[in-house]
């Protein structure tokens, strides 16, 4: 079974419709009905779509109305600064609470909300402009990986019908909505009963940050730095730990608490620390209360706001406001005050700038006086900037220093504009990665796929190119005789193991899902790795010495420079060419250009060594 990429692969599509029926489940179709060749049928699901094509039902998945999106438009590089305006009336930010901004702590919801929002009007805009429909019959609109719920939808729908003059016919059944209506209940941070494993490592962070306070009253002479960490910069960090004047503090809830972990730090001379309790005194109330009339206020006084402004308004009201979710965020202000004044912190290490538990912490520092550094977390390959490094309208950047891995972290820092001294130190986290040297089989038999998951910065990738990357990738390595293929999904960012099940019988793939083997387990089994550019594992794999298939399908935004340092793929048939020429990277080139390997052979000595001067 082919899997279509585009309308033009679709030969019985007619140039014109009466109307456009939007679903997401076979179901709709089926109360509808499809014997009707003057509808067709807008899918939000990409496996509906195909499943449809193949009976010859005249159906189109909504993001192929994404085709014409203009390349060159603004938000492609300042969406996540744009989403962060709404705080901002007569050019203050109207929600600080304790000098803390607690409006951009919803800044990686809102980026979602507003991007989905964006993109749902103008794929239904573009479609309608193409097929002319005189009628929309809503059943369901959704963007997978989304946050838009029923409302928010309809927003959407009714807006682009009115601006053409098309009927809008309201089919929604708020009991048969796609499962991204869940959102509200997993948004809005409802608290679940404590369960005696959460109990267990409660007691465990008290029982660490009590020894941790204490040893820090001891060890007077020493700086103490907190760490907001993850992933394997841990372990290199600990491995290349000799600093005698530096008191490494690390946020206990983001860190592995097994027997073996515990030896460790203790050992490495590591300490946790928890986050207290805090609860919100009436006068603390009152401000979070005040926060929320202000823009009520303000938004009943615009009574015309642009549809995905109107969207984001109701996300913030139902999610943010009503649902109480912004008392708890200014309990988590709370909490991180308290940390700050229970330890005396001298620096600050982090490795996210968008994450609320880490931007709390950036701006508690900044009030104090404390510098900020930066390493990243993972590769970025896009022009997209954000306000902690580079500023917006009102404020300037909040990181001291960016810790670099190499020059393409720097050319990534050039192209977006950070105001911020850079140092290079290399990744202490892939220190360990070194001396890993694979055995490769003489004949490749094991392949693996990893899933196309983007950071959510290259806003012109579709989520379609997701799936398809998936069928093509593992349709293209049956078809070359590998016996084994095993697919890895992105377990952090979420993964419907359903879908992928669906997909494997509809295209009968011959694959195993991965996810209960460990990445270097995967490493150590694969004769090649197929997967996004976009991903740490490409750098893990290649300096485990294992060949590894950068994959970077059109349209993208990756930054050009980074082109001439790693060969990307960008279609399946130069895929299976370099596979059967075994085209692979120049690995070393790219591990000097990401990580410095030749410059910076110690990356763990040379990031302490720069943090000693800092805190000096």
């Amino acid at each position: 079974m082919k899997c279509i990429n585009n309308i033009g692969e679709i030969s019985f599509l007619k140039s014109s419709y009466k109307r456009f029926v939007l679903v997401s489940k076979r179901r709709h179709i089926e109360d509808y009905g499809h014997e009707d060749d003057e509808t067709l049928f807008v899918s939000s699901d990409w496996l509906l779509w195909q499943k449809c094509v193949a009976e010859r039902i005249h159906c189109v998945y909504h993001e192929t109305g994404f085709a014409a999106w203009n390349r060159n438009d603004p938000l492609e590089s300042e969406l996540f600064i744009q989403t962060n305006q709404w705080v901002y009336l007569d050019g203050q930010d109207a929600t600080r609470f304790h000098d803390v901004s607690i409006g951009k702590q919803f800044n990686r919801q809102l980026q979602i909300v507003l991007w989905n929002a964006v993109k749902l009007e103008f794929c239904l805009d573009n479609l309608t402009k193409r097929f002319k429909p005189q009628e929309y019959i809503l059943y369901d609109y959704y963007m997978p990986a989304g946050l838009i719920d029923s409302f928010e939808k309809k927003i959407i729908v009714k807006a682009v019908a009115q601006r053409y003059t098309v009927r809008f016919v309201d089919n929604f059944n708020s009991t048969e909505a796609s499962k991204l209506d869940a959102v509200g209940a997993s948004h809005a941070q409802k608290l679940s009963p404590p369960i005696l494993r959460d109990r267990v490592k409660a007691l465990y962070l008290w029982l660490f940050d009590w020894f941790s306070r204490c040893w820090c009253a001891l060890q007077r002479r020493k700086k103490i730095v907190l760490f907001f960490t993850s992933g394997p910069l841990h372990y290199g960090l600990m491995k290349s730990f000799r600093s005698r004047n530096i008191l490494p503090l690390f946020v206990g809830a983001n860190m592995p608490k097994t027997l073996k972990a515990t030896w460790y730090y203790l050992k490495c001379g590591f300490r946790l620390a928890d986050l207290p309790r805090a609860s919100l005194s009436r006068t603390d109330e009152h401000r979070v209360k005040e926060i929320i009339q202000t823009f009520e206020r303000s938004w009943a006084a615009d009574s015309n706001p642009s549809t995905p402004d109107a969207v984001v308004r109701h996300y913030i009201k139902t999610y943010i406001f009503d649902s109480k979710w912004i008392y708890k965020m200014a309990i988590e202000v709370k909490r991180n005050q308290i940390l700050f004044a229970r330890y005396d912190i001298a620096h600050l290490v982090v490795v996210g700038i968008g994450n609320p538990l880490e931007r709390i912490k950036i701006e508690l520092a900044n009030l104090k006086g404390i510098e900020v550094d930066y390493i990243l977390h993972g590769v970025r390959f896009h022009k997209m900037k954000y306000d902690m490094l580079c500023g917006d309208r009102f404020t300037k950047s909040m990181i001291s220093r960016c810790l670099t891995w190499g020059k393409m972290n720097e050319i990534w820092l050039r192209e977006v504009g950070a105001e911020t001294k850079i140092i290079r130190t290399g990744n202490p986290g892939y220190d360990i990665f070194r001396n890993l040297r694979h055995k490769s089989n003489e004949k490749a038999e094991n392949a693996m796929v990893l899933q196309y998951d983007l950071s959510g910065d290259d806003l012109t990738s579709p989520y379609a190119n997701n799936l398809v990357h998936f069928v093509e990738s593992v349709a293209l390595l049956q078809d070359m005789g590998y016996s084994t293929i095993r697919f890895r999904p992105h377990i952090g960012h979420g993964f419907d193991r359903k879908l992928y099940n669906d997909i494997i019988e509809f295209f009968d793939l011959k694959c195993t899902i991965a996810d209960n083997f460990t990445f270097p387990e995967l490493i150590e089994w694969a004769d090649i790795t197929i997967g996004p550019v976009e991903t740490g594992a490409f750098l893990e794999t290649i300096a485990s010495g294992k060949n590894y298939f950068a994959m970077c399908l059109p349209p993208n935004s990756v930054i050009k420079d980074y082109l001439k340092i790693i060969k990307i793929i960008s279609d399946f048939t130069s895929l299976r060419h370099a596979i059967e020429s075994h085209d692979v990277q120049d690995n070393r080139a790219v591990l000097n250009a990401f990580c410095s390997f030749d410059e910076i052979p110690y990356a763990g000595e040379k990031f302490w060594e720069v943090l000693e001067d800092a805190v000096a």
